[in-house]
């Protein structure tokens, strides 16, 4: 079921500021019509929407101030006897972006090997973007770390996040796949870093 959360997630600021004026003049313009008692439950009625809108105007904006995220954990697995190393980035609660750069660094003691994530630069995202490293080379291999870059554009604010993966934080397995979008936001962003075997 959508809670008022999800629907106010999904509004843009002229769709909050016409609630707000609706939930204002309606009543007003109905008090013409009424008894006093009824002016007085307009009134109210008025007042309540209003607040109400405030609550939600202020739900989105706070929606919207949420970061550029990684997984805590990352995956690992095999495609075709190729070992395959999955990062997980998103923006907010799913929110869409622009991935400008993403770099993935394999450090082992003293060498450091820069990898490609098979997701480019200039890729427009809604919720969650898995990025997916081949290591048909076999260079991820002896007890290191991944370093994880990325940064990616919402309009014209460019979000930055980075995280260290430790051999213990990356896990045998496959991010969660098939999210619920609903208006272009995902439902369920509690689940983005989930590691399914």
């Amino acid at each position: 079921m959508r809670t008022l959360v999800h629907a106010v997630e999904t509004w843009r600021a002229p769709k909050l500021a016409g609630a707000a004026a609706l939930s204002v003049l309606l009543p007003a313009a109905g008090t013409f019509f009424t008894p006093v008692a009824g002016d007085i439950a307009l009134a109210l009625i008025s007042m309540a929407a209003l607040v109400g809108t405030g609550v939600g105007w202020r739900h989105r904006v706070a929606v919207a101030s949420l970061p550029l995220e990684l997984a805590p954990s990352a995956a690992r697995g095999s495609v075709r006897g190729t070992a395959v190393f999955r990062f997980r980035v998103w923006l907010g609660r799913g929110r869409q972006m622009t991935v400008e750069r993403a770099v993935v660094r394999y450090v082992s003691g003293e060498r450091s090997v820069d990898l490609a994530p098979a997701v480019g630069g200039g890729q427009s995202v809604v919720g969650p973007l898995t990025l997916l490293i081949s290591d048909a080379d076999g260079v991820c291999q002896g007890g290191g770390r991944f370093e994880v870059d990325v940064q990616a554009r919402e309009g014209d604010k460019l979000w930055a996040a980075s995280a260290t993966y430790a051999e213990d934080d990356v896990v045998v397995g496959r991010f969660r796949e098939g999210l619920v979008l609903s208006g272009g936001l995902c439902l369920e962003p509690s689940s983005y870093g989930l590691i399914r075997e």
